[in-house]
């Protein structure tokens, strides 16, 4: 799957910023690209609620789409993908991981492209103009 024409019904958003969650939440809102997100300003915490859907959890409560900063504290973006890895393949067929960050280096576009799971990388803050494309508009 490409980063174009994903149906989303729900948004998982995990980024240290508490700012940063707070602006990407209204643009999701405002571009009406979903009205349901989760935020998590803790990766920990949002494995844990990943890892507690299984195979009998109904497909609309899985977040379609993970909105993730690359660069957090304790537990990196890249990180948190090698948990994920982990999860039931029931949540990894239903999500599709988008890497957020302030700034990109060649080693995290190179990290980014070689996982199945990464289906794009975008700057920080999401914009209607990114999310309008992502929804084929």
């Amino acid at each position: 799957m490409t980063i174009e024409n994903i149906k989303t019904t729900k948004v998982m958003l995990v980024d240290d910023s508490d700012t940063d969650l707070f602006i990407n939440e209204t643009m999701i809102k405002y571009a009406h690209f979903s009205e349901n997100v989760i935020s998590f300003t803790s990766p920990t915490k949002a494995l844990e609620h990943l890892k507690s859907f299984n195979e009998s959890t109904p497909l609309e409560e899985i977040p379609d789409i993970i909105f993730l900063d690359i660069n957090m504290p304790l537990l990196n973006g890249f990180e948190f993908i090698r948990e994920y890895q982990h999860l039931s393949k029931h949540v990894k067929d239903k999500c599709n991981i988008v890497l957020l960050s302030s700034t990109f280096n060649v080693n995290d576009i190179q990290k980014g492209s070689e996982n199945k799971d990464v289906v794009g990388l975008i700057a920080k803050p999401l914009t209607l103009e990114v999310l309008n494309e992502m929804m084929g508009k």
